[in-house]
């Protein structure tokens, strides 16, 4: 049973996004409650829903990499949110994150775990340093200056390397649930963040992968890179 449109008013969701689950695409994915919480299936098959208080956003392991390239800002919009681990990290570090997801789905999810957390004594605060929206990335940003924020975040999907049999459970779901982006879209993503003209633009990239775009506007210099195990932050600052 594909539960597509709701029979009641989910608390977590805001009145502007209550069509987000009647207006999903029609496809083998669909969101079931279940004793209270909306779950991400496929076909029959349960794959997850997100709990901000789970292993999976507390446990990171070994050094953090991501909060020093966003040292001295406090506002970050990040415009490629997914799963949101990323920006739950920058919150739990104090950092005020606008969380922007396209897909109705994860879109959902991340409202849903919000929710949850915000009724959590021990991570209310970084709960609500939160706040998720339910729109496109470059329509949004079109209409946002530098004002808006201290940085942008852009950890846009990439295809994971050949005969790699050990992809991890969750990014297995994104590859199915998302449309896998082209090159051109993810520099238009890039450009878009640009034009925005706030100070500093903070990139996700694996190792083995190029730059996003190998064209810099001119009001933006690559400043630094800061590497990680198999990851590296690459830094914009405007000029």
């Amino acid at each position: 049973m594909k539960c597509l449109v709701l029979d009641k008013y989910p608390p977590f969701l805001p009145l502007e996004n209550y069509s987000l689950l009647s207006s999903v695409p029609d496809s083998d994915f669909y969101l079931r409650e279940i004793d209270g919480i909306w779950r991400l299936f496929f076909a029959e098959q349960e794959l997850l829903h997100l709990d901000f208080a789970s292993a999976f956003y507390r446990a990171r392991g070994g050094l953090e990499y991501l909060p020093k390239a966003f040292k001295n800002c406090e506002r970050i919009f990040d415009a490629t949110a997914g799963f949101g681990r990323d920006s739950w990290l920058l919150a739990y570090r104090g950092k005020n994150i606008l969380l922007c997801e396209r897909n109705p789905y994860l879109a959902t999810l991340l409202l849903q775990a919000k929710f949850l957390s915000e009724r959590q004594e021990k991570i209310l605060a970084v709960a609500r340093r939160i706040e998720i929206i339910f729109a496109d990335s470059r329509e949004y940003l079109s209409s946002k200056t530098a004002a808006d924020f201290d940085a942008i975040y852009l950890d846009p999907m990439y295809p994971e390397k050949k005969k790699n049999a050990a992809v991890k459970k969750e990014m297995q779901i994104l590859h199915r649930l998302l449309e896998m982006p082209d090159l051109a879209e993810q520099e238009r993503l890039f450009f878009a963040a640009t034009e925005s003209g706030v100070e500093k633009i903070v990139v996700k990239r694996p190792n083995y992968a190029c730059e996003l775009s190998a064209k810099i506007p001119e009001n933006y210099r690559l400043n630094h890179t800061v590497n990680a195990v198999n990851t590296r932050y690459v830094v914009y600052m405007r000029n």
